[in-house]
Order: C-alpha cells, then structure tokens, then sequence
C-alpha cells in the first residue's frame, strides 16, 4: 500500500526535480494535517460529549474550526496535483495565516494560535528560498503582534511587549534553525537528486550500451549466418567450437552428413579422404596456432560438379595464448570459370594475330604461285608434258589459298559485306543443301523463331558458319541422330554478362545448332575452336572448321558458346546483335564481267617482288603501261616525274614499311586529283578496314588473286 501511496505523491506533473521532491514533502505534510485535524475534529466531538455534556446543537459547533482546516489542507493538495508547486506552497502557507488569526482572535493568544501563526514560517523554511522565509517571519510577527495589543491587558498577565518580543525571538531562533535545516535539507535533495539524475544517466548510458551491443552482436550475427562464405573455428585440438548456416549446408551437400559441435577433424573430411588431405589441414591448422595467418585452396566434387575454395585461417587468442582458429572458405568456383574463359579468349587472341601473320605471308606466296602458274597453263600447248604438273600446281595452290581465308576468318581478318537479314530466310533457304550435306540417315529439324529480329551480318559468312557446324555434327553422328537448328529473340542480361567474359547486355538473335552425337569431354570443349585442333582421324579434317566459325562470329561483333557432354549431344549457341532497321533480301551473286583490254598509265606499288613482278606482267599483257615501285617513296619519286594527269590508277599494297598505302594513295590524290585507287593485301588493317567492313569508297582485291581476277578488277575500277 506504502508503494502505490508513494508512486501516487511521486506522480506530479511538476518538471523541476527539486521542487518534485520538495512537492513529495508538502503532499505528506498536507495529508498528515488532514489526518490530525479530521481526527482531532473526533476527539474534540467525543470529548465534549462524553466529558463535558454539551448539547447536541452545540456538539456539531466545537468540530467545525478542525474540520474546516481539514478541508482547506486539501485546495493545496489540489493545486499540487495539477503541477503549480509555488501557488500551492503560498496558498498553504496563506491557509495557516488564515487559520492563525480566525484561532487566534477566538482564542486568545495562549490557545494553538501561536502554533498556527508558527507554522506557516516551518513550510517557508522547508520550501520556499531565504527571502520568503523572511516575509513569511514577519506576517507571522505582525499577526501576534496585533492580537497582543488587541488583547493587551485583557488579563493580568497579558502583556503585549513582553509576548510580542517573546514570540519575536523564539520566532526568530527557531527561523534560523529551520533556515539552515531547510538549505541543508534542499541542499541533501539536490545532492541527492543529482546522484540519482547519474545513477539514472549512467544506467540509460548502460542501457543504450547494452542495446547497442545487442544490435551489434545482432548484425554479427545476421552477417556470420547470412554471409555465402563458409565460417567455423576449431579448439587446439582440432574439434569444431562454432559454424555459420552456410557452412552446414555446403557440408551437407558436400558429403552428405550433418556436423556437430565436438567433432574432429576426422569427421570434418571425407570418409575416403586421403591420408595427404589429413596431413594438409592438419598444417593448415598447425599454422594457424602458430599464431600465423593462413591461406590455402582447396577442391571437392559437389552434386557432380567441381567447386572451387579458397581458405583462410586466423588464431583465436584469450588472455594472450592461442586457444582455436577461424577457417573463412570462400566458393570461388565462378572466378576460376571466368579466369579461364579469359585465359582461353587470350590464347585465341593470340593464335588468331599468329594465323592472321601466316596467312598473310602465305597469301603473297599464294599470288605468286597461282598467277604464274595460271600463266604458265596459258603459255604451254595443250598436249605438253609438264601441263597437268603446272595444272596440280595451280590447284594446290588454290586449296592452299582457301586454308589461308580460313585462318583469315579465324583471325578476324576477312573482309565481310554485311546486309540487314532476316536469319529465318538464310536458314530456309539453306534446307536442300543442308539434307544434301549430312545424309539421309540424320533427321534435320528446322525451328525458326517467331517475330524474328533482323541482324546485320554478311550472308555467305553465316552460311559459311552453319555450314561447318553440320558438318562437325554429321561427322559427330556416324550413326545417325538429328540435327536442329533454332532461331529466336533473346535478351542478355547483367546476370548472364557476369557470367560470360566480353558479353555486352542487350537484344541478340539466337541461333543454335544442335546435335545428337557422341558429345565432347571438358578438355575437347576448351580446344574446340583452335585452329588446327580436331579429334577426327587423319585426312578427315583440318581443324579449320569451328576456328572459322569462331572468327567469323566474333568479327559481326557476336558471342559463340559450345555446350555438351559426353554421351549427350552438342549445341552451340550463337548470339548476334540485334539491328534495327528492317531486313532487306538477300544479294545475289554477280556475273563476272570478261576482262577488258585498256592503254592507261598504272602506277603499281608493292614490296613483294614476286607479286610485283607478276601483276605487272599481267597487266603489260592487257595493253596498260605499268610503273612498278618497290616501296610507297619510290612510287611518290616516280609521280613527281610524270606529267600532271598521266597516271589513271594507283595498284597499291596496304601493308608496307615506312607508309601504309591508303597514306600514299591520300599523298597522291592530293598532288592529283583524277586518280583512282586499287588496293590488294594478303591481311587486312585499320588503314582501309574498320570491324571488318571496307572504309566508304574504297576498292580492295584480297590477296592471293589469279590474272584474270586482277584484269577484270583493275578494269572495272577505270570504268567506275
């Protein structure tokens, strides 16, 4: 009851905490007064009727002074509950003023008047500061002083001066007793306010603290359970003390049992486990209560698929010994696929500049051979002996040729003439040749995607692409199966980018080929596109085919992906980027033109003199005048010679020391104006190509090329 009456008094809505506590005290003070006058108010009934028999009518008189103090103890009360501490420390003392006099002018000076006129200086001096203290000191003066000379010689002993100055200095003593009690008792509720107001602060500090260290084991926590790395510690023997959720799962996968805390490092590794594995964590953990920071790799079969950890160990200390380790294992499965997908794009970038090199040495050779072979077989009569020698020189030299445009193809070298095309058309189209090519014993399903986007691709190249594909499928089929080739619209997103090294997000067209052969092991998928590299048997394959697949992809800015297993047939994937104008028809081949005779000035320029040798003679022979120049400063000597508009086209190679022969032909143009350029070149470069695609404008005959080749195409350029 004491606990609720004291949460009661404390519950004020005063916001000074010292006039809270001194509020605290006048609410006990007010009740108790309330107490002894409603009680004295019993006594003083039951007294004067047991005792001194007075009347009934006079009975309910003699309570009433008690009674009515009583009821004015409780207007203060009143005010204090509603939070107005000073109007109601006034109020009260203005109460006992009130009661003073009323007491004191029925009662005469030696009644409970002076105890009432006294009161009011006791609640000024517990509550009120010194000054109204003093104030309060001399009302209560005042109110006896002018009682006394009211009653002053009422009787005998009713002196004024002498209660007046008694009253005034026993006032006075017990005012500055009380001053100093009431300082020091305001000064101890200060003190003691203050300890509490730290005791309160430092517990809320130690409470925020607590949450704050609870919110940061929380977040520890989250983050120990929801990190995807694996996390456990072990004691210096070896036994498992903790682990993350992750941890459990991958176990489980893993090996296929659940792990408890105390197990060793025995049960922490495979049943079948090697005795070198053993030995392997053990240093590991060794290490690592060596107070040394640990670091190690480390690779398991889980679900059928090879993954990947890196590990790292760090000593637990306590007390300055080491007492466990922390194993971190980090799945780095994902970055070792995409560190050897850029080992083997790198690989192929540098075999393709090594092919496009070869190819280009061997196409000045190639044009060398064919042309004067072609021109030998001119020269030779029909019955002579060494013809059909020169005819299979020719010829060689020709299969020879088509090797080098495969390599070409593979480096991203060729020079490509891309149309908007509908991928649905070319695939149709190529049906009757496709059933001709793999056989009847394979079935060949076409799939054509519906809405198909169109592309922007060369369409002898593509062609050229699905063409080798089902070849390599047929081949992958010896016992018959069935061919699918699909097209469809496709978006790659971010997700798939980091998935797949050089994939830029966006709308591609798919176009897959599909078998159901013997399928290929990971070691064959990651040579698959080399040049050179092929598992068929000897004389059945060059090892060309997917290379040239793979350059000719890359070169129309597009992804190509093999997928297969062994046993489960192959599908490579194509991506090429979406274009966005409509698709146009397919071009049609032209008819060669027969070769013209012509009498103007040729300015010829190139560094091989073999094939210098041989355009010149072709072309003397059709009736030009050929200035020959071994390099592009002799030609500009030999131009500053000849008269102004006396040389009608410039035949130049484009790769050659010093300057390159777009430079020499914007040189000559510049000196004169009406010439016209042809280019040749056994390996393209940025001075006349861009991404694969001739530069607007520009005439080019690719290297190795035969004597009528050179003569149609020389003539068609003074034509133009």
């Amino acid at each position: 009851m004491w606990r609720c009456l004291r949460r009661w008094l404390s519950d004020t809505p005063i916001q000074d905490p010292l006039e809270q506590r001194q509020a605290f005290l006048l609410q006990v003070i007010l009740l108790g007064l309330t107490g002894i006058f409603a009680i004295a108010s019993v006594l003083t009934l039951l007294e004067a009727l047991l005792v001194r028999g007075v009347p009934a009518g006079e009975l309910s008189l003699s309570a009433v002074p008690n009674l009515l103090a009583a009821l004015v103890c409780l207007a203060p009360l009143a005010l204090l509950r509603r939070g107005r501490f000073h109007a109601a420390v006034v109020l009260t003392i203005g109460v006992f003023f009130v009661l003073a006099g009323v007491v004191l002018a029925i009662g005469g000076l030696y009644n409970s008047g002076i105890l009432l006129a006294i009161t009011p200086v006791i609640l000024a001096a517990l509550l009120l500061p010194r000054r109204a203290l003093l104030a309060t000191f001399g009302g209560s003066v005042l109110l006896v002083s002018a009682t006394a000379l009211a009653q002053h010689g009422a009787t005998p002993r009713l002196h004024a001066p002498t209660i007046i100055g008694n009253f005034t200095l026993l006032g006075g003593v017990l005012a500055l007793f009380l001053d100093r009690f009431g300082s020091s008792l305001r000064r101890a509720l200060a003190a003691t306010l203050e300890h509490e107001q730290q005791l309160v602060s430092e517990i809320a500090a130690r409470a925020q603290a607590e949450e704050r260290l609870k919110q940061s084991e929380a977040r520890l926590r989250a983050l120990f359970e929801n990190t995807n790395e694996a996390i456990w510690s072990v004691d210096r023997d070896y036994r498992l003390l903790t682990f993350n959720s992750f941890f459990r799962e991958q176990f489980l996968l893993a090996f296929g049992k659940r792990i408890e805390v105390g197990m060793g490092l025995a049960d922490l590794l495979p049943a079948d486990a090697a005795p070198e594995l053993h030995h392997y964590w053990r240093q590991l953990y060794d290490g690592a209560l060596a107070g040394e920071i640990v670091r190690g790799e480390q690779q398991y079969d889980i679900q059928g698929q090879r993954r990947y950890y890196v590990v790292s160990l760090y000593p637990i200390s306590a007390d300055g010994a080491i007492t466990g380790v922390s194993v971190f294992s980090r799945d780095i499965t994902e970055r070792k696929r995409l560190e050897a997908q850029l080992l083997q794009a790198q690989k192929m970038e540098g075999i393709g500049r090594l092919a496009g090199g070869v190819a280009h040495d061997f196409n000045n050779l190639l044009t060398a051979i064919i042309g004067n072979a072609q021109l030998a077989l001119e020269s030779l009569p029909a019955d002579h002996e060494a013809r059909a020698e020169v005819a299979e020189i020719a010829g060689a030299a020709f299969r020879a040729s088509a090797l080098t445009r495969q390599l070409l193809a593979f480096a991203r070298r060729q020079i490509i003439e891309p149309h908007v095309i509908d991928l649905n058309q070319l695939v149709l189209g190529m049906d009757a040749l496709l059933r001709r090519l793999i056989g009847e014993d394979i079935e060949l399903v076409t799939m054509p995607g519906p809405a198909l986007w169109s592309v922007r691709a060369d369409p002898g190249q593509i062609e050229q692409v699905i063409v080798n594909m089902a070849v390599n499928a047929r081949d992958a089929m010896p016992r018959g199966g069935k061919l699918t080739i699909e097209t469809r619209n496709v978006a790659l997103d971010q997700a798939y980018a980091r998935q797949h090294l050089s994939v830029v997000p966006g709308s591609y067209v798919l176009l897959a080929v599909s078998d159901t052969g013997e399928g290929m092991d990971e070691q064959v998928r990651e040579r698959i596109f080399e040049p050179f590299f092929t598992t068929k048997e000897q004389g059945r394959g060059t090892g060309l085919g997917l290379a040239t697949c793979y350059g000719i992809v890359k070169q129309h800015g597009g992804y190509i992906w093999v997928y297969s297993e062994p046993g489960h047939g192959t599908s490579f994937k194509i991506y090429l980027p979406r274009a966005d104008e409509p698709a146009e028809g397919l071009p049609h081949a032209e008819e060669p033109r027969a070769a013209l005779h012509g009498g103007e000035t040729i300015l010829l320029v190139e560094d091989e003199a073999a094939v210098r040798a041989l355009a010149a003679r072709v072309l003397r022979a059709q009736g030009y005048t050929v200035l020959e120049a071994a390099h592009p400063d002799e030609a500009l000597a030999i131009a500053a010679v000849q008269p102004a508009g006396s040389i009608h086209l410039l035949l130049t190679d484009v790769v050659m020391p010093g300057m390159s022969g777009r430079a020499l032909a914007e040189e000559l143009l510049r000196r004169s104006p009406g010439i016209k350029a042809l280019f040749i070149s056994g390996y393209t470069d940025n001075a006349i190509v861009h991404h694969g695609r001739l530069d607007p404008g520009v005439a080019f005959l690719p290297k190795p090329f035969a004597p009528a080749t050179l003569a149609r195409r020389v003539r068609e350029i003074l034509d133009s």
